[in-house]
């Protein structure tokens, strides 16, 4: 954090933070009131309707910011705000299932497979055949079954 308007509490200059996809929400319509502000058909969105996103400087709403431990390398923290936050919510709203399932392989279902094979929850994961297997096995998630879209009959 560079500056700070007033009214803000979480955050103080100096601190790094994340600035995802989710930039504003109305906070008055259903879905924002229930919790689903991602559907807030009044949403702005970094790098869409607000400038930034990736620049080195950009405007942000205090509600969807979130610190980045120092633990963390800016390299290993790039990932969290966008893809991390898509695959988290999902993830969250699954809770304590024993055995979970993902749709695809992009960049939200890596790294929520790797929190949910953290959980020792049971993953499975519906994609493509061998090329995206390799590609999970290069990205340590070792998914223990892939079942390609190929194979499924509907």
């Amino acid at each position: 954090m560079r500056q700070i308007r007033s009214n803000f509490t979480n955050l103080k200059v100096g601190d790094r933070v994340g600035v995802p996809w989710l930039d504003w929400t109305c906070e008055t319509c259903a879905y924002c009131k229930s919790g689903r502000e991602n559907l807030c058909e009044r949403a702005r969105f970094t790098g869409y309707q607000i400038n930034g996103g990736n620049a080195e400087y950009t405007v942000a709403d205090e509600r969807y910011c979130f610190p980045i431990p120092a633990a963390f390398t800016d390299v290993e923290a790039a990932p969290l705000p966008y893809a991390g936050l898509i695959g988290y919510r999902p993830l969250r709203m699954a809770g304590s299932a024993e055995r979970i399932g993902f749709y695809g392989f992009g960049a939200a279902a890596h790294i929520a497979i790797q929190i949910a094979r953290h959980q020792h929850q049971t993953v499975y994961a519906f994609t493509r055949p061998e090329p995206v297997r390799a590609l999970g096995v290069a990205l340590h998630c070792a998914l223990p079954r892939m079942v390609p879209t190929s194979h499924w009959s509907i």
